[in-house]
């Protein structure tokens, strides 16, 4: 059997163990009911013995290499200089800006303006075009890039960029190949000569090489020279990000990855060094989850190269959606944890943010899972949420009940304070979209709610709901 054949009986093989877990290992382990804190690993074996005792998968079931070598940084880190005032721009005409969520809050993407120049990318490439006036147009620049190029930002003369350079990761254990070059073949139709053993070939170390998101912020005073300024990277998939005055904001998540008894702790590359992320520097919230990854949110002035970045690192299940007001980012992750009997639940974490400050405010959950980023708003200092639930029969693989939706109102501590449930059964959320009191929630049909208010809220006295239809 030559390599590739026995390399894809490994595969195959290894497929097959996999998809042989059974479901309900999945579906066995619910949230504890106890009040859920936050909590920093004491030591890195605190971080291992919970790793490997709180997951809901049985520990032999995660993903795990053999032997292995982590492969260092080479990324080039841009000296810091002092920070430089953003120069006047020429007066240009009206102009259209990326579609956000909330105003003051800029949201990356592949194609940016300011008015005179357009910034496009395309591949690995970003485009500096002139484009007004239009007698005047050209393309002046072009950066290019190894990794994926996956949204920028523009701020002033500085243009940040983030890329995404994606990992390996090893799903068979290391092994030895038999050599068949010298093997015998039969000679014109006589007997084969007796065939001498096979000397075994072992095969190189596997190399695992985590996915990296980096921050390149480039000084665009000369459009048609850009200057690298700053290069800053944090181990892990590129997740979302957000511009709030001179700060951006950054998430990234790596998947906890085991090899042998020992898991790859995320890093941070700046000022060409590499430093890894301390165990008790890492955060956690004492339930259990299916799997988990390590989420960090980055603060980084783009303006001023010499105002170090900050970043906070926190275990969580699989964030799946982001929302992000002027003072908080919400992260929700799919709680998978549910029993038969149970309905699905969304965990949602908010991080308080101000400048460079990134602080782990608060934890709550709502019944049901959310769309997307729209499904969830922040008003008057209540954070609001729209979900939709399907129960399903797991052991029976049939669906039992028809589908309803909610919308949740919760205070900054994430309680749940209000609430509309079981709306429009056998329907789900295909758009969601909030404004200030009311919530416009198109299903199959479109329908415009009156959100619960807990601000108008009196002690001693009946809440008052009122719903339109």
């Amino acid at each position: 059997m030559n390599n590739t054949k026995l390399f894809t009986v490994s595969f195959l093989v290894t497929l097959l163990v996999i998809s042989s877990v059974p479901l309900y290992l999945y579906l066995t382990s619910p949230r504890s009911s106890s009040q859920v804190t936050l909590n920093k690993f004491s030591s890195y074996e605190e971080l291992i013995t919970f790793l490997e005792t709180a997951s809901s998968l049985p520990n032999n079931y995660w993903v795990r290499g053999g032997e292995t070598m982590l492969e260092g940084s080479d990324a080039t880190i841009a000296v810091p200089s002092a920070p430089v005032e953003p120069a006047p721009q020429p007066t240009s005409p009206d102009y259209s800006k990326t579609n956000i969520q909330v105003e003051g809050v800029d949201e990356a993407d592949i194609v940016k303006t300011d008015g005179e120049y357009i910034y496009i990318v395309s591949g690995g490439n970003i485009t500096i075009v002139k484009a007004y006036p239009p007698g005047e147009a050209k393309v002046l620049s072009k950066i290019s890039l190894t990794g994926g190029i996956t949204g920028i930002f523009i701020n002033g003369n500085k243009l940040a960029v983030f890329e995404t350079e994606y990992g390996v990761y090893p799903l068979y254990e290391s092994a030895v190949v038999y050599d068949s070059s010298s093997s015998s073949e039969p000679n014109n139709g006589s007997t084969p000569v007796e065939e001498p053993p096979r000397e075994p070939v072992p095969l190189m170390p596997i190399v695992y090489e985590p996915p990296t998101t980096s921050i390149k912020v480039y000084d665009i005073s000369n459009k048609e020279s850009p200057v690298l300024t700053r290069d800053f990277s944090v181990d892990g998939n590129y997740f979302s990000s957000r511009m709030i005055g001179n700060y951006v904001y950054v998430v990234a998540t790596q998947y906890t990855f085991f090899m042998e008894t020992d898991v790859f702790l995320p890093r941070v590359h700046s000022n060409n060094e590499t430093e890894v992320i301390p165990a008790d520097d890492i955060y956690y919230y004492n339930f259990s989850d299916t799997s988990y990854s390590f989420t960090t949110i980055i603060a980084l002035n783009i303006q001023n190269d010499a105002e170090e970045p900050t970043h906070e690192t926190v275990l969580l299940g699989a964030t799946s959606t982001i929302y992000v007001s002027q003072n908080n980012i919400y992260l929700t992750f799919p709680n998978f944890t549910w029993q038969e009997n149970e309905t699905m639940k969304t965990s949602i974490q908010r991080i308080k943010i101000n400048k460079q400050a990134i602080t782990f405010a608060a934890q709550g959950e709502v019944p049901g899972y959310v769309l997307n980023q729209f499904s969830m708003d922040e008003y008057n200092g209540y954070f609001r949420i729209a979900t939709t639930i399907n129960n399903f029969g797991w052991r029976t693989f049939a669906e039992e009940t028809t589908s309803k939706n909610n919308v949740y109102v919760l205070d900054m501590n994430l309680n749940i304070v209000g609430k509309l449930e079981d709306l429009a059964p056998g329907e789900q959320i295909y758009s969601a979209r909030f404004h200030r009191t009311n919530g416009s929630r198109p299903t199959q049909s479109n329908r415009l709610l009156r959100l619960p208010s807990p601000i108008r809220r009196k002690p001693h006295h009946r809440n008052r709901q009122r719903n339109s239809v």
